[in-house]
């Protein structure tokens, strides 16, 4: 049902022959580690090639069970299609590429926190261009931001900071940056919620 062979026809097939080219010397060399004695079993992601030449990626895991004497009798394997979740990772993958390129390409800043900006999950690399501070200091100390806001408007920032952990955020502050220069800045948020 994975490879979309019947099961004849499979049997008559080694795994080499329904292993992708790129995955078949990891693999082969696992079966030569188990039958020297190395390991007694192996667990690997790998691709097959599907009856309609598709690529299938599973989780393949392997022992070896021998007789009495040690002699290797045969190997037991579990493969789990795990296709759907490797199709899933590419996209998710090709979506962070395309959020990095936008963020790096709009000069606003962009940044994502847990609630109350406990830790810091993504911050556009505008921020260093704005702030003057490295986006390393965030992730640092999520918080050091607030260090560079005017002391006048320090008391507000750390108002709307309590209403974070709300998933509320809306304030208007001015920075100094290192060089002294001071900026307005115009924070907005919003919350991304679960179910």
């Amino acid at each position: 049902k994975i490879l979309g062979y019947p099961q004849s026809e499979l049997l008559q097939k080694t795994f080499q022959e329904i292993t992708h080219p790129d995955d078949l010397d990891d693999d082969v060399h696992k079966v030569h580690q188990m039958l020297k004695g190395d390991i007694t079993n192996y667990q690997i992601e790998k691709r097959y090639i599907h009856k309609d030449e598709s690529i299938v990626w599973v989780v393949l895991g392997v022992s070896l069970v021998n007789d009495t004497d040690g002699k290797p009798l045969y190997f037991v394997s579990q493969v789990l299609d795990v296709t759907k979740q490797k199709e899933y990772e590419t996209k998710l993958a090709e979506r962070d590429k395309q959020f990095q390129l936008i963020t790096e390409i709009v000069g606003e800043v962009f940044w994502m926190s847990t609630p109350g900006i406990a830790e810091m999950i993504y911050v556009s690399p505008s921020y260093e261009k704005v702030f003057g501070r490295t986006t390393n200091s965030l992730y640092n100390d999520p918080q050091a931001f607030a260090k560079a806001v005017h002391p006048q408007d320090q008391a507000r920032v750390q108002a709307e900071l309590k209403l974070h952990k709300k998933g509320i955020w809306s304030v208007d502050y001015r920075i100094i940056r290192p060089d002294g220069s001071v900026r307005w800045i115009q924070d907005r948020g919003k919350p991304i919620v679960d179910k």
